[in-house]
């Protein structure tokens, strides 16, 4: 079983980097930062469930991320992995 998720704060280095907040200044981006905590989870480890509320917008700043549903039949199907999902800044 993997550690906790920690929760870090995104720098404006790392927010400046996405496409996403590419027309924010540095102000902007500073008041992002200080508000947006970072999550960092290991491999393997479930972000969001699908149901879940939708109250969150992930970014994902370094690695990989995969989308997976699950069928009325109990079996997971990718919808999503890092080729699918590379060149786009939301996931």
């Amino acid at each position: 079983m993997s550690d906790p998720p920690t929760l870090e704060r995104a720098t404006v280095a790392e927010l400046q980097a996405l496409g996403l907040f590419g027309a924010l200044d540095d102000d902007v981006l500073g008041l992002l930062a200080d508000r947006l905590p970072l999550l960092q989870v290991g491999c393997g480890d479930v972000v969001f469930r699908e149901g879940d509320g939708g109250r969150a917008m992930f970014v994902v700043l370094d690695g990989d991320l995969e989308m997976v549903k699950r069928s009325q039949r109990g079996h997971d199907a990718r919808i999503a992995g890092p080729a699918d999902l590379r060149n786009h800044d939301v996931a």
